[in-house]
C-alpha cells in the first residue's frame, strides 16, 4: 500500500508536508546544478502535488490553493526545459514561501494568517518568467 496524504490526521499531515519541503528543496537545487534535467523537474512537481493534498487533507486552505496554483504553472509540457535561470529562480521564491507558510500555520487549528499578495506576486512573477522562457526555449524540430 503506497503512502497517501489522504489517510493522514491534520496534524501528521501538516508535519509530513514540512518533512516534504526538504525534498522539494533537494529537485531545487538538483536543477541548479544539472539544469533541465526531467526525472528532478517530475519529482518536484510530484512533491508540490503530493503537498497540495496533504494541504486539502489538513484544511489548509491558504496553503492548499498555493500549492495547488503553483502545481498547475509548472505541469506544462517540457517544463524541465523551462526550469533554468530566472525562472527557477522564481520558483524557489515560491517553495520558500511555501515552507515558511508551512512553518507559521497553526498545527491545532490549521489557520495561517496572512494575505495573499505575496502569493500573487510571486506566482504571476513565475507564470511570466516561464512564458519568456519558452519564448526563448528552441524548437526541437529545427
Amino acid at each position: 500500500m503506497s503512502w497517501n496524504p489522504r489517510h493522514l490526521s491534520a496534524i501528521q499531515s501538516l508535519t509530513a508536508s514540512q518533512a516534504r519541503m526538504i525534498d522539494i528543496q533537494e529537485c531545487l537545487n538538483h536543477l541548479e546544478l544539472i539544469p533541465c534535467d526531467p526525472d528532478a523537474a517530475r519529482s518536484l512537481i510530484g512533491h508540490i502535488r503530493w503537498l497540495a493534498l496533504s494541504a486539502d487533507t489538513a484544511l489548509l486552505a491558504t496553503t492548499n490553493i498555493f500549492c495547488l496554483e503553483l502545481h498547475k504553472l509548472i505541469s506544462s509540457p517540457r517544463i524541465e526545459q523551462k526550469l533554468k535561470g530566472p525562472t527557477l529562480q522564481t520558483l524557489k521564491k515560491c517553495c520558500n514561501l511555501l515552507a515558511w507558510q508551512l512553518e507559521f500555520t497553526n498545527p491545532r487549528t490549521g489557520i495561517l494568517q496572512m494575505d495573499r499578495l505575496e502569493e500573487m506576486t510571486l506566482l504571476n512573477n513565475l507564470k511570466q518568467s516561464l512564458k519568456n522562457n519558452l519564448d526563448e526555449t528552441p524548437d526541437s524540430t529545427k
